[in-house]
């Protein structure tokens, strides 16, 4: 019998359904949606199911959830990288959260 996905508890159940809920982005709500019900004990292919998205794509999540850093260095470790590739793709950025003030140039993280 296969094992249920542990979550961690940085938020209550209750925060979570909550979150779920209240999220107004679409992808957003999916993901807490998918986080409370594992949470909640949910088998892990049942919430695929209930979710629409793949068992291992629910694990993948899961997995990102549970992750937590122990420094700064650690965290920096895998944001960077990803900023940097945000970084080359400003119009991207910009057309996703309005900010017209985007930076135009390499200026921020080298």
């Amino acid at each position: 019998m296969p094992r249920r996905i542990e979550i961690v508890s940085h938020l209550s159940i209750t925060e979570l359904q909550t979150k779920y809920r209240s999220a107004k982005n679409p992808v957003t709500r999916s993901q807490y949606q998918i986080i409370w019900l594992l949470a909640s004990g949910k088998k892990t292919e049942e919430v695929a199911i209930a979710t629409g998205y793949t068992v291992e794509w629910v694990r993948e999540l899961a997995r990102r959830y549970n992750r937590s850093f122990e420094t700064i260095e650690e965290l920096e470790e895998v944001l960077i990288p990803r900023l940097k590739v945000l970084m080359e793709q400003p119009e991207f950025v910009s057309g996703l959260t309005c900010f017209h003030w985007w930076p135009t140039t390499d200026t921020c993280i080298n």
